[in-house]
């Protein structure tokens, strides 16, 4: 199995190869260029009862319009829904209508999010099992002249030691976002192509009928957050996704009360957006989270542009208080490293948001219990084998061997918490191997 089967696999549960994973997630060939969340808005304006199209200006701090929010926020956003309209009919080869188009590229973009999402976590628990020494990669080495090897060597797991080192959907290695400036620099890193796995080791640790594990994306969430939106997602534990970038005066800043103290803060806040804000500053300095951003200099006539990474050795001199200024209630976020170096309209994945920062709570749960940890990464039923497991080494119930007892938490597992997180006998004894050490240790003590 290639790099990209092995992630749609464990993310989405069929095997893609990356021609057929990219055509799914990508807008262009459907939508046509130039698609984003301002494109829904203004499909759901033109839509409504009273079809209407919203102009936003740009405005600088002294207050001089400077350009508009997007192509669909402007004096030619009708143009621009037209012709995204006959895009859309030369796609299907039929009639399509504003409210039809609203609904299905909504529907297209929360889709290819939670694809790219559940992706996203088979990679990292694909690098899992491969730092463990548990799944063997083999990969054509690239040499010197950036030629690759004829034949296919396995991939020592020294180099996945390296936090740092990764696989690209493309299958190659490469290395993972937000990489310190002097991993970036080294010019010695081995390097392999065409990176592939063992069908039977990839299905030995990823079964067939395995669900995604990676956590949920909210159903409202546009595909990117802006920086005001992250940091709101942020102080308020993932309760509000604010769909403008309006200052929140009342509660940036915590008002003082007559004694002297910070007031409390309103719901659903858990910490102030300034004490959100430094949370999110320290994470891109730590490499955890990408920050997208138009490079330009310091306050452009009209800042455009596509967005790219903004460099990790960037962060450390960024002040969270200063380093980010929102010019007026809809104006241009910019980040300020100098007065040559500015980055613009700052945003980041909802998906990597959400990734570091779980909802607090899930508001569309049923009342079937719902199996998780509340820490950030895959759902995890470790908890609940290893009580089972103090119990039954309690009573005298566990097995002579590691093996014998893991294939019988595993029974346990699927017969008595059938709705959690299931763990195959070669998981079961990652999971519960030195608790079963301790456990058999204390019963020979006995004996």
């Amino acid at each position: 199995m290639t790099a990209c089967e092995v992630m749609t696999w464990i993310g989405l549960g069929q095997a893609l190869d990356f021609s057929e994973y990219d055509r799914r997630v990508d807008l262009l060939e459907r939508w046509g260029p130039g698609i984003d969340d301002d494109a829904v808005l203004a499909l759901d304006a033109r839509a409504g009862e009273a079809p209407s199209c919203t102009v936003v200006r740009v405005i600088e701090g002294s207050g001089e319009a400077i350009g508009y929010r997007s192509r669909y926020f402007s004096p030619s956003g009708p143009k621009a829904l037209r012709h995204l309209r006959a895009w859309r009919r030369r796609y299907l080869g039929r009639l399509v209508t504003y409210r039809e188009m609203a609904v299905a590229l909504r529907s297209d973009m929360l889709r290819a999010a939670e694809d790219e999402r559940a992706v996203e976590a088979g990679r990292l628990a694909m690098l899992a099992e491969l730092q463990r020494g548990s799944l063997i990669a083999l990969g054509r080495l690239e040499t010197a002249d950036g030629k690759a090897a004829a034949v296919p060597t396995a991939i020592p797991l020294t180099f996945w030691a390296n936090r740092w080192h990764t696989i690209a959907p493309q299958g190659r290695t490469t290395l993972a976002p937000g990489a310190p400036f002097g991993e970036l620099l080294a010019s010695d890193r081995p390097r392999w192509r065409e990176v592939q796995f063992a069908t039977k080791e990839v299905l030995a640790i990823w079964p067939p009928g395995m669900t995604s594990t990676a956590p949920p994306v909210p159903i409202d969430a546009p595909s990117h957050l802006s920086w005001f939106q992250a940091v709101t997602w942020i102080a308020t534990g993932g309760d509000v996704i604010p769909h403008h970038d309006t200052h929140p005066d009342l509660i940036w800043q915590r008002p003082i009360t007559r004694d002297g103290e910070a007031a409390p803060l309103p719901p659903p806040y858990i910490m102030t957006p300034d004490d959100a804000q430094k949370v999110l500053v320290r994470s891109l300095a730590l490499g955890e989270l990408e920050c997208l951003a138009i490079e330009g200099p310091e306050r452009p006539a009209i800042p455009e542009g596509p967005s790219e990474i903004v460099p990790a050795h960037r962060w450390p001199f960024l002040h969270p208080d200063r380093g980010v200024r929102t010019s007026h209630p809809e104006g241009v976020t910019y980040l300020w490293f100098s007065a040559t170096c500015c980055y613009w309209r700052p945003k980041f994945r909802s998906v990597d948001v959400v990734k570091l920062w779980l909802p607090a709570r899930t508001p569309h749960t049923d009342a079937k219990h719902v199996y998780r940890t509340g820490a950030p990464g895959r759902p995890t039923s470790g908890a609940l084998v290893l009580a089972e497991l103090r119990r039954r080494g309690e009573q005298g119930q566990v097995e002579p061997t590691l093996a014998a007892e893991a294939r019988a938490l595993s029974a346990w597992l699927q017969s008595t918490h059938s709705e959690a997180a299931q763990l195959r006998p070669r998981a079961m004894e990652n999971t519960i191997r030195n608790e079963y050490r301790r456990v058999r240790s204390g019963r020979d003590a006995i004996k």
